[in-house]
């Protein structure tokens, strides 16, 4: 779950999860790291499961529109894109599981704590998702086992 993947909110997995008090771990809350903006085009994917899949591909034009939109309310916000998202995904009612590879981005990460989203900015980031969002499946077609689909 991501402002990048929100494809759960659509199949039922979040309303039976509510209605059951089950709490949603998002997996992947920085969209594989491409809503921090740190990847700015998609020759600088080089994650197999990534760089062949339809989001990171053919669908990349539309979807880095999506990344820049939501980069520009992180400065409008003070925060950086990473935190943003995690914001988000943690005001979804969600706990997030961000990966990372650095102390520095850990540092990054937590400091998404900090980040008190209002009604506003929550309307305008479900704005941004239903307006932008997204496109193309996250898998490339050779991977698409591996996640059971």
């Amino acid at each position: 779950m991501s402002a990048w993947y929100t494809d759960h909110e659509e199949d039922g997995l979040i309303a039976a999860a509510k209605e059951n008090n089950v709490t949603i771990v998002a997996y992947s809350p920085l969209g594989k790291g491409v809503l921090t903006g740190a990847i700015t085009d998609k020759s600088q994917i080089t994650a197999a499961v990534m760089k062949d899949a339809p989001r990171f591909t053919e669908h990349w034009d539309h979807n880095k529109q999506l990344v820049e939109k939501f980069t520009a309310l992180a400065e409008k916000k003070g925060c950086s894109p990473g935190q943003l998202a995690i914001a988000w995904v943690s005001a979804q009612g969600a706990i997030p599981i961000p990966g990372t590879k650095s102390i520095g981005r850990l540092e990054e990460n937590f400091g998404a704590g900090k980040v008190d989203l209002s009604n506003e900015e929550l309307d305008s980031i479900r704005a941004l998702i239903k307006d932008v969002g997204a496109k193309g499946d996250r898998y490339a077609p050779q991977h698409m086992a591996m996640v059971g689909r």
